[in-house]
């Protein structure tokens, strides 16, 4: 033992240092969540057009007519050229399929569709855009929703607050057990999911309605972390 002794002893004087197993500290891991709401400065909509004809060639005309009309209603309401895009013109021939047995499908015609993508942050505008792209000819309205313009702003607001918790929670925890914390040995962001679109469903309007009132509300963003603290008793 004495031989022992005077070996780390000469390490020590050598600049060496013994390791203190990590599994002899005792520490405390917590997890901390913080959810946030902000109000929605961002509308997405999707406007949709479907025309159908005899054959293939007026079904597309007259899609792409009314889409040249929508596209020009949304430049006058002031909508700049990267808040909206047209989607994928689409084209399907429209079947009879005979009751008779063995008879043939025949095409009696064809139905085109496409779609105008828009995300702006003009909320004022949005129960104006309805009718006047309803009135532009746009037959059916997606999914209608509010999202944040910066949502990396926001989402590390989120991730302070819950750490900020986890930490407030470590130090209630070690209290209780006469502790206190040495140091932090880790932290873990375990997730911070993007904002979640408020979802509004819409109905399409006729010329002789009004705008319809639109209210974005709040989108909530969600932050996760797990703290990991070395702790040592109270002196």
């Amino acid at each position: 033992m004495k031989f022992i002794n005077q070996l780390i002893a000469g390490l020590l004087l050598l600049g060496f240092t013994v390791p203190v197993c990590a599994a002899d500290v005792p520490r405390l891991t917590v997890r901390g969540a913080a959810t946030i709401a902000v109000p929605a400065d961002r509308t997405v909509i999707e406007l949709a057009v479907e025309t159908g004809a005899d054959n293939a060639k007026q079904a597309i005309e007259e899609n792409s007519e009314i889409m040249i009309r929508i596209i020009s209603v949304l430049e006058e309401l002031g909508l700049a050229e990267d808040e909206f895009a047209t989607g994928q013109l689409q084209l399907q021939p429209q079947w009879n399929y005979s009751t008779q047995e063995g008879a043939p499908a025949e095409i009696i015609g064809y139905r085109a569709s496409n779609r105008v993508s828009v995300k702006t942050t003009h909320q004022s505008l949005i129960g104006q855009l309805i009718v006047a792209a309803t009135d532009a000819g746009a037959n059916a309205l997606g999914q209608l929703s509010f999202d944040l313009s910066n949502p990396r702003k926001y989402r590390s607001e989120a991730i302070v607050k819950a750490t900020e918790n986890a930490f407030s929670d470590a130090r209630a925890l070690a209290a209780a057990a006469d502790m206190r914390i040495v140091r932090v040995a880790e932290l873990r962001l375990d997730n911070a999911l993007p904002p979640r679109p408020v979802m509004l469903a819409v109905e399409v309007f006729s010329a002789s309605r009004s705008a319809p009132p639109i209210k974005p509300g709040d989108v909530s963003l969600h932050a996760a972390v797990t703290l990991v603290c070395e702790i040592a008793p109270n002196r």
